[in-house]
Protein backbone atom coordinates (compact mmCIF):
# COMPACT_ATOMS: atom_id res chain seq x y z
CA UNK A 1 0.00 0.00 0.00
CA UNK A 2 1.46 3.34 -1.01
CA UNK A 3 0.28 6.52 0.75
CA UNK A 4 1.29 9.94 -0.50
CA UNK A 5 2.42 11.82 2.65
CA UNK A 6 4.15 14.63 0.80
CA UNK A 7 1.67 17.23 2.06
CA UNK A 8 1.97 16.04 5.65
CA UNK A 9 5.75 16.13 5.51
CA UNK A 10 5.69 19.66 4.14
CA UNK A 11 3.40 20.69 7.00
CA UNK A 12 5.70 19.08 9.55
CA UNK A 13 8.69 20.86 8.08
CA UNK A 14 6.78 24.13 7.99
CA UNK A 15 6.08 23.75 11.71
CA UNK A 16 9.50 22.38 12.63
CA UNK A 17 11.71 24.87 10.81
CA UNK A 18 10.47 28.01 12.63
CA UNK A 19 10.72 26.11 15.92
CA UNK A 20 14.33 25.12 15.19
CA UNK A 21 15.03 28.66 14.03
CA UNK A 22 13.68 30.14 17.29
CA UNK A 23 15.57 27.56 19.37
CA UNK A 24 18.81 28.45 17.56
CA UNK A 25 18.33 32.16 18.27
CA UNK A 26 17.59 31.56 21.94
CA UNK A 27 20.44 29.05 22.35
CA UNK A 28 23.07 31.38 20.90
CA UNK A 29 21.84 34.69 22.34
CA UNK A 30 24.62 36.51 24.26
CA UNK A 31 22.52 37.07 27.37
CA UNK A 32 21.16 34.34 29.63
CA UNK A 33 17.67 33.17 28.61
CA UNK A 34 15.28 30.75 30.25
CA UNK A 35 12.02 29.32 28.93
CA UNK A 36 9.66 28.39 31.77
CA UNK A 37 6.31 26.63 31.64
CA UNK A 38 3.17 27.87 33.37
CA UNK A 39 4.37 26.28 36.62
CA UNK A 40 7.69 28.15 36.31
CA UNK A 41 9.62 24.96 35.58
CA UNK A 42 12.59 25.24 33.24
CA UNK A 43 11.74 23.95 29.76
CA UNK A 44 15.00 25.05 28.15
CA UNK A 45 17.87 27.47 28.60
CA UNK A 46 20.59 28.86 26.39
CA UNK A 47 24.33 28.34 26.60
CA UNK A 48 24.91 31.74 28.20
CA UNK A 49 22.69 30.78 31.15
CA UNK A 50 24.62 27.60 31.85
CA UNK A 51 27.97 29.37 31.51
CA UNK A 52 27.10 32.48 33.51
CA UNK A 53 25.50 30.69 36.45
CA UNK A 54 27.66 27.55 36.46
CA UNK A 55 24.80 25.06 36.18
CA UNK A 56 24.19 22.14 33.80
CA UNK A 57 21.10 21.16 31.78
CA UNK A 58 20.70 18.05 33.95
CA UNK A 59 20.41 20.26 37.03
CA UNK A 60 17.98 22.65 35.37
CA UNK A 61 15.54 21.11 32.88
CA UNK A 62 12.20 20.22 34.47
CA UNK A 63 12.98 21.91 37.77
CA UNK A 64 11.24 24.92 39.23
CA UNK A 65 13.35 28.01 38.76
CA UNK A 66 13.28 28.46 42.54
CA UNK A 67 15.00 25.07 43.00
CA UNK A 68 17.97 25.86 40.77
CA UNK A 69 21.40 25.90 42.39
CA UNK A 70 20.16 24.29 45.61
CA UNK A 71 17.63 27.08 46.08
CA UNK A 72 19.97 29.92 45.05
CA UNK A 73 17.26 31.20 42.72
CA UNK A 74 14.64 31.35 45.44
CA UNK A 75 15.02 35.12 45.53
CA UNK A 76 12.08 36.99 47.11
CA UNK A 77 12.16 39.72 44.47
CA UNK A 78 12.27 37.21 41.61
CA UNK A 79 9.40 35.23 43.15
CA UNK A 80 7.34 38.41 43.41
CA UNK A 81 8.07 39.30 39.79
CA UNK A 82 7.19 35.86 38.39
CA UNK A 83 4.25 34.97 40.64
CA UNK A 84 2.58 38.34 41.13
CA UNK A 85 3.63 40.94 38.58
CA UNK A 86 4.04 38.77 35.46
CA UNK A 87 0.59 37.07 35.60
CA UNK A 88 -1.02 40.48 35.96
CA UNK A 89 0.92 42.44 33.31
CA UNK A 90 2.25 39.65 31.03
CA UNK A 91 5.71 41.29 31.05
CA UNK A 92 8.21 43.23 33.12
CA UNK A 93 11.29 45.17 32.03
CA UNK A 94 14.68 45.92 33.57
CA UNK A 95 14.06 44.88 37.15
CA UNK A 96 17.32 44.96 39.07
CA UNK A 97 17.92 42.15 41.55
CA UNK A 98 20.97 41.66 43.78
CA UNK A 99 21.56 38.21 45.25
CA UNK A 100 24.25 35.94 46.68
CA UNK A 101 24.56 32.78 44.56
CA UNK A 102 26.14 29.61 45.87
CA UNK A 103 28.52 29.07 42.93
CA UNK A 104 29.21 32.54 41.57
CA UNK A 105 28.88 34.80 44.61
CA UNK A 106 27.08 38.11 44.84
CA UNK A 107 25.66 39.24 41.50
CA UNK A 108 23.52 42.09 40.26
CA UNK A 109 21.06 41.02 37.56
CA UNK A 110 18.74 42.87 35.24
CA UNK A 111 15.58 40.84 34.55
CA UNK A 112 13.13 41.03 31.67
CA UNK A 113 10.23 38.64 31.09
CA UNK A 114 7.40 38.02 28.65
CA UNK A 115 4.44 35.65 28.79
CA UNK A 116 4.07 33.75 25.51
CA UNK A 117 1.34 31.47 24.22
CA UNK A 118 2.29 28.11 22.76
CA UNK A 119 0.91 26.98 19.43
CA UNK A 120 -2.86 26.80 19.66
CA UNK A 121 -2.93 29.32 22.47
CA UNK A 122 -3.68 26.73 25.13
CA UNK A 123 -0.57 26.85 27.31
CA UNK A 124 1.61 29.70 28.46
CA UNK A 125 5.37 29.94 28.45
CA UNK A 126 7.57 32.51 30.15
CA UNK A 127 10.63 33.87 28.39
CA UNK A 128 12.98 35.20 31.08
CA UNK A 129 16.02 37.24 30.09
CA UNK A 130 18.81 37.71 32.62
CA UNK A 131 21.69 40.15 32.20
CA UNK A 132 24.56 40.07 34.67
CA UNK A 133 25.41 43.74 35.26
CA UNK A 134 27.63 43.20 38.30
CA UNK A 135 30.79 44.56 36.71
CA UNK A 136 28.93 47.51 35.25
CA UNK A 137 27.49 48.35 38.66
CA UNK A 138 30.92 48.10 40.24
CA UNK A 139 32.33 50.45 37.62
CA UNK A 140 29.44 52.88 38.14
CA UNK A 141 29.90 52.80 41.92
CA UNK A 142 33.64 53.35 41.55
CA UNK A 143 33.01 56.27 39.21
CA UNK A 144 30.51 57.79 41.65
CA UNK A 145 33.03 57.52 44.49
CA UNK A 146 35.73 59.00 42.29
CA UNK A 147 33.46 61.87 41.25
CA UNK A 148 32.51 62.54 44.87
CA UNK A 149 36.17 62.67 45.87
CA UNK A 150 36.93 64.93 42.91
CA UNK A 151 34.06 67.28 43.79
CA UNK A 152 35.24 67.45 47.39
CA UNK A 153 38.82 68.25 46.37
CA UNK A 154 37.63 70.76 43.79
CA UNK A 155 35.34 72.58 46.17
CA UNK A 156 37.85 72.73 49.02
CA UNK A 157 40.86 73.70 46.92
CA UNK A 158 42.40 77.11 47.78
CA UNK A 159 43.30 77.50 44.07
CA UNK A 160 40.87 78.96 41.59
CA UNK A 161 39.93 76.07 39.29
CA UNK A 162 37.57 75.99 36.34
CA UNK A 163 37.02 73.62 33.42
CA UNK A 164 36.16 74.33 29.79
CA UNK A 165 34.73 71.38 27.84
CA UNK A 166 35.21 70.09 24.29
CA UNK A 167 32.42 72.36 23.04
CA UNK A 168 34.32 75.33 24.51
CA UNK A 169 31.74 75.95 27.19
CA UNK A 170 32.29 76.57 30.89
CA UNK A 171 31.84 73.12 32.42
CA UNK A 172 32.71 73.62 36.08
CA UNK A 173 33.85 76.40 38.40
CA UNK A 174 34.94 75.84 41.99
CA UNK A 175 33.82 78.19 44.80
CA UNK A 176 37.24 79.89 44.97
CA UNK A 177 37.05 80.81 41.28
CA UNK A 178 33.47 82.07 41.25
CA UNK A 179 34.36 85.65 42.34
CA UNK A 180 36.66 85.95 39.31
CA UNK A 181 33.69 85.63 36.99
CA UNK A 182 31.66 88.24 38.85
CA UNK A 183 27.95 88.28 38.18
CA UNK A 184 27.89 86.76 34.69
CA UNK A 185 24.45 85.11 34.36
CA UNK A 186 24.16 81.49 33.26
CA UNK A 187 27.90 80.93 33.68
CA UNK A 188 27.84 77.12 33.62
CA UNK A 189 27.27 76.03 30.03
CA UNK A 190 27.99 79.46 28.59
CA UNK A 191 30.42 79.92 25.69
CA UNK A 192 33.89 80.47 27.15
CA UNK A 193 34.92 82.86 24.37
CA UNK A 194 31.94 85.08 25.23
CA UNK A 195 32.64 84.93 28.97
CA UNK A 196 36.31 85.90 28.60
CA UNK A 197 35.45 88.86 26.38
CA UNK A 198 33.05 90.11 29.06
CA UNK A 199 35.85 90.05 31.66
CA UNK A 200 38.90 91.32 29.80
CA UNK A 201 39.89 93.78 27.03
CA UNK A 202 39.69 92.30 23.54
CA UNK A 203 43.43 91.84 22.95
CA UNK A 204 43.95 89.93 26.20
CA UNK A 205 40.66 87.99 25.82
CA UNK A 206 41.68 86.94 22.28
CA UNK A 207 45.03 85.74 23.64
CA UNK A 208 43.37 83.67 26.40
CA UNK A 209 40.90 82.09 23.99
CA UNK A 210 43.71 81.24 21.54
CA UNK A 211 45.75 79.61 24.33
CA UNK A 212 42.79 77.54 25.53
CA UNK A 213 41.95 76.37 22.02
CA UNK A 214 45.57 75.43 21.35
CA UNK A 215 45.79 73.35 24.53
CA UNK A 216 42.42 71.72 23.83
CA UNK A 217 43.58 70.74 20.34
CA UNK A 218 47.19 69.70 21.02
CA UNK A 219 47.35 68.84 24.72
CA UNK A 220 50.23 71.27 25.14
CA UNK A 221 50.05 72.97 28.58
CA UNK A 222 50.54 76.69 29.02
CA UNK A 223 51.88 78.56 32.08
CA UNK A 224 51.71 82.29 32.79
CA UNK A 225 53.94 83.14 35.81
CA UNK A 226 52.34 86.56 36.31
CA UNK A 227 49.95 88.77 34.36
CA UNK A 228 48.66 92.25 35.16
CA UNK A 229 45.56 93.42 33.33
CA UNK A 230 42.71 95.86 33.80
CA UNK A 231 39.31 94.21 33.99
CA UNK A 232 36.84 95.28 31.34
CA UNK A 233 33.80 94.58 33.51
CA UNK A 234 35.05 96.16 36.73
CA UNK A 235 37.61 98.70 35.57
CA UNK A 236 40.15 97.53 38.16
CA UNK A 237 43.67 96.15 37.74
CA UNK A 238 44.19 92.55 38.84
CA UNK A 239 47.24 90.31 39.09
CA UNK A 240 47.10 86.64 38.17
CA UNK A 241 49.31 83.59 37.83
CA UNK A 242 47.62 80.84 35.82
CA UNK A 243 48.23 77.64 33.94
CA UNK A 244 46.13 75.37 31.77
CA UNK A 245 46.25 71.66 30.98
CA UNK A 246 44.17 69.34 28.82
CA UNK A 247 42.23 66.68 30.76
CA UNK A 248 39.89 63.82 29.93
CA UNK A 249 36.23 64.39 30.74
CA UNK A 250 33.66 61.76 31.81
CA UNK A 251 32.02 61.88 28.37
CA UNK A 252 35.24 60.56 26.80
CA UNK A 253 36.24 63.85 25.21
CA UNK A 254 38.87 66.39 26.24
CA UNK A 255 38.55 69.64 28.13
CA UNK A 256 40.88 72.27 29.54
CA UNK A 257 41.36 72.90 33.24
CA UNK A 258 42.69 76.24 34.43
CA UNK A 259 44.43 76.75 37.78
CA UNK A 260 45.05 80.34 38.82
Amino acid sequence: VLVDIDGRKRSELAIGEPHQYAEAIIRTAPGALLILDAGLRVQSANDAFYQDFKVSPAESIGRSIFELGHGSWNVPKLRELLEDILPRDNFFNDFEVTHEFERIGRRVMLLNARTLLQAGGKAKLVLLGIRDITERKRAEDALMRHNAEFESLLNEAPLMIYVVDADFRVRQVNPTALPVFGDIPGLIGRDFDEVIHILWPKAYADEIVQRFRHTLKTGEPHIVPERIEQRRDRGVTEYYEWQINRIGLPDGRHGVVCYS
